[in-house]
């Protein structure tokens, strides 16, 4: 049986996975000295601000990416 052309190397869906897991094992491998800084660190410095008009109910930070999303108690998503 023939692999979809996804699973093929060279082919566009293949290069971005290899990019995206080469970047992913890059900032796992960068990040790892700053482990034992951030649990013995205090975590109330305002870095930033996030105004959604409502009290968060939960957040959802992406492990990779630069993407934080809230929802808050009417099901509204930020």
């Amino acid at each position: 049986m023939r692999p979809t052309e996804a699973d093929e190397p060279g082919s566009l869906d293949y290069n971005q996975r290899l990019w995206r897991r080469t970047r992913n094992e890059k900032i796992i491998i960068d990040t790892q000295p700053q482990k034992e800084r951030a649990g013995n660190s205090r975590w109330d410095t305002q870095a930033g601000l996030f105004n959604n008009g409502s009290q968060p109910m939960r957040l959802l930070y992406h492990q990779f990416e630069s993407h934080l999303v809230s929802v808050d108690d009417k099901d509204n998503v930020s």
